[in-house]
């Protein structure tokens, strides 16, 4: 978190050898891993989940990778992803598994009832927004049209 309480910005850094991990992951059986994850996600920074932590893998190697290839980069984390707002067509998307089979379910009368919190926010995004702001930071990772002319 941020000085403001804030999610910060910029990649975490690893406090762990991502690539020794990896490496010891990949040299064990299903079973070890199984009776190792805890283990291992409490030693490497107390992840809560391995989804969570092979996303920072990701993210770490990444930014090395494009820090030691000299490209300017970004990640961006939308949070959940749901079917199109207007582009191509308002309520486009290529899957029903997820959010846009959920909210397809509702729409049609099939599911009327789903468990939650009423204090919880349900954050989708629409798939349109993330392509349009993955654009967006690409354009400003690469120097945000700085010194170039044209339209």
């Amino acid at each position: 978190r941020s000085s403001s309480g804030g999610i910060a910005e910029g990649a975490l850094a690893p406090a762990f050898d991502h690539e020794e991990l990896r490496r010891r992951v990949s040299a064990m059986t299903r079973q070890q891993v199984s009776a190792e994850t805890p283990a291992i996600l409490s030693a490497s920074g107390g992840w809560p989940n391995t989804y969570t932590l092979t996303k920072h893998m990701g993210e770490a190697r990444f930014a090395a990778l494009s820090e030691s290839l000299r490209l300017p980069s970004v990640v961006l984390r939308p949070s959940i992803i749901t079917c199109a707002a207007s582009r191509p067509s308002v309520g486009w998307t290529d899957t029903l598994i997820g959010p846009a089979g959920l909210v397809l379910a509702v729409a049609f009368g099939v599911l009327h009832v789903a468990p939650g919190r009423e204090d919880l926010v349900v954050d989708f995004v629409p798939v349109d927004y993330v392509a349009n702001a993955l654009l967006v930071c690409a354009w400003h990772a690469h120097g945000g049209g700085h010194g170039r002319t044209g339209g």
